[in-house]
């Protein structure tokens, strides 16, 4: 190479340089981002729209919804859009389509609010009752079921603005948030004292927050009560969702006596013992290591009542021995006498009402009891038999309970204590009055009631057993119990010997049979479209079109042995079953409401 070629060249590469040098100073100084990111931050925020879409939403008239116009206009301008911004501004606009609740003059537009939200397992799916038949209670949440309790309307709280006042159907009463961090949600009589709520849509998943302007929403406490409470997010119980109630609900709600009719009663009103063709007695040391001796002596029809009598009296142990670790055998003596007579193979009822008007000892240590059971013989051991406790009073409470087995043969409890405060607090000689227990009963709930006041509400899809070692049956509330009534003692809340007799009046006891079963709240067991149980070429699967949000799915082998636990996504529809050794399963699965279960044949 030439000299002067030579010295133009490296001219010219210098020049190349510089110009490079000065393009990647100018590049970084204006920081421009690269194609791919934001080709990325574009893909990112599209597929965050078509989640809210396609599963965070759903489309139809409820509350919380989306109208099929709205979605489609969403769907079509995700695809379309070229920027973040743009799939920002569109969500934005979808999320403000939301339906909200519908007021009208129709008197059967009335609606449950149900708790909803991914993170709230201990009222999932629950609804909010007014319990009491006392202006001024709390409101509580429980069990959705068919009654008017648990029914709402709204009304308009002014002639203009955006502000409801909350009716309950049963009572009439007004919900009232009295305005305090944590305060009590209650009802009161007059519209005038009801609180005016908005309803502020989350945009997703069906969710609003029921509040009085900017204050403390509504919220499912822990305890069971509805309270102000202080979180507002989509992960607290302070979300809800509103489902129509349909006529067939309307029609299934009742707290009158229409839909029921007497099957058998005994008013007691002939003197001395028992009609045994009805009654037979328990005898001896019976349950739960109590002290007294059961015997019939102690219960005896009198004045038109059943009188159990608990006395303080020493009776030798015909099955006593010294060396046995039963306690019902190296006891030599019991030390108080009672009574427990039950109905057992005599009378029984499979859906209805039990009705039970009694007066009750309230001294330290008395443990009256008003309860039924199944047969263990056809349902499987306690507690697989299930057990109802209508009444139990014991450590100055009343208990109404509802248990059932679990997969190794203990107990599952849905259990409300009630202070016995909360009844001497409005009547100070509450003791020394008759009162009325009830069991409302069906094929999808009970409802326990102690003077007309709903204490207990237990959906039978809670309730499903798995069949194998422990339970026969998969549902004990599902076949015919029968009644206890026994006046216990208990020594841990010890027992006031000054009392003694104890006494315990039963004034009558009735049963009612349904007229007809009520449909009104889907059962997914038996509408079920397609089986809960299916198979995807060769392999076993669970279809979860029945569900919504998360469901728990248990898996258990044929002796009721939990050997899978897992949770899905219901919006994934059929999912296959994890890898599990060759048998046959029984599948459960559950999303806090509807409950299904099968049986699957892994080959």
């Amino acid at each position: 190479m030439r000299k002067h070629d030579a010295l133009r060249w490296l001219v010219a590469a210098a020049l190349v340089l510089a110009a490079g040098s000065s393009a990647h100073a100018a590049s970084m100084s204006a920081t421009p981002i690269p194609l791919t990111m934001a080709d990325d931050a574009l893909d990112a925020a599209k597929a965050t729209a078509r989640e809210l879409l396609n599963t965070l939403t759903a489309e139809g008239d409820t509350p919380g919804c989306y109208s099929a116009e709205a979605r489609t206009a969403f769907a079509q301008a995700i695809e379309d859009a070229t920027t973040v911004a743009q799939v920002k501004e569109a969500t934005a606009t979808y999320q403000a389509a939301v339906n909200s609740v519908k007021v009208s003059d129709d008197e059967n537009e009335y609606w449950y609010y149900i708790v909803s939200g991914p993170s709230m397992a201990y009222c999932q799916d629950a609804v909010i009752y007014d319990m009491s038949i006392k202006s001024g209670e709390q409101l509580k949440w429980n069990d959705r079921s068919a009654s008017p309790r648990a029914m709402w309307k709204f009304v308009k709280a002014t002639a203009t603005g955006t502000t409801l006042k909350i009716v309950n159907k049963a009572t009439g009463r007004y919900m009232r948030n009295t305005g305090e961090l944590s305060a009590k949600v209650t009802v009161q009589d007059l519209a005038a004292q009801g609180t005016g709520f908005s309803l502020n849509s989350l945009g997703q998943q069906r969710a609003f927050l029921i509040r009085e302007g900017t204050k403390n929403p509504v919220h499912a406490d822990k305890i069971g009560v509805i309270v102000a409470w202080r979180t507002v997010n989509l992960n607290s119980a302070s979300v809800w969702h509103f489902d129509p109630v349909s006529d067939d609900d309307l029609k299934a709600a009742t707290d009158d006596d229409s839909g029921y009719e007497l099957v058998w009663a005994d008013e007691f009103d002939t003197d001395g013992r028992l009609n045994e063709d009805n009654w037979s007695y328990e005898r001896g040391f019976v349950r739960n290591s109590e002290p007294q001796w059961y015997q019939p002596d102690n219960a005896i029809c009198e004045d038109g009542n059943l009188v159990i009598t608990a006395r303080v009296e020493t009776v030798a142990n015909p099955n006593y021995n010294p060396s046995s670790s039963s306690w019902k055998e190296n006891r030599q003596y019991a030390y108080y006498t009672s009574s427990s007579v039950i109905t057992a193979h005599k009378q029984d009822l499979l859906y209805g009402r039990m009705e039970i008007r009694a007066k009750i000892p309230t001294s330290s240590g008395a443990w009256p009891a008003i309860w039924c059971k199944g047969y263990p013989e056809t349902n499987g051991a306690w507690p697989a038999c299930g057990e109802v406790d209508i009444l139990e009073f014991y450590s100055k409470s009343i208990l109404a309970n509802v248990a059932w087995s679990n997969a190794t043969g203990g107990s599952q409890w849905r259990t409300v204590k009630t202070p016995f405060t909360h009844f001497t607090g409005q009547d100070p000689d509450w003791s020394s009055k008759y009162h009325v227990w009830r069991m409302d009963w069906d094929s999808l709930s009970i409802r326990l009631y102690l003077d007309g006041e709903l204490l207990n509400v237990t959906s039978l899809a809670r309730t499903v057993q798995p069949v194998g070692t422990y339970c026969k049956v998969e549902n004990p509330f599902k076949t015919p119990l029968f009644l206890l009534l026994n006046l216990a003692l208990k020594d841990s809340d010890g027992i006031d010997k000054s009392a003694f007799p104890l006494k315990y009046y039963i004034d009558y006891v009735r049963f009612y049979k349904v007229r007809s079963q009520p449909d009104a709240i889907h059962d997914a067991t038996a509408t079920a479209e397609r089986p809960f149980v299916t198979t995807l070429g060769a392999m076993p699967c669970i279809d979860l079109s029945a569900f919504g949000g998360q469901v728990s799915v248990s898996m258990a082998d044929m002796k009721g042995r939990i050997v899978r636990r897992f949770t899905a996504d219901a919006a994934h529809g059929t999912i296959v079953l994890p890898t599990t050794e060759k048998g046959a399963y029984v599948v459960r699965a559950t999303d806090g409401h509807t409950t299904l279960s099968g049986k699957v044949l892994i080959p």
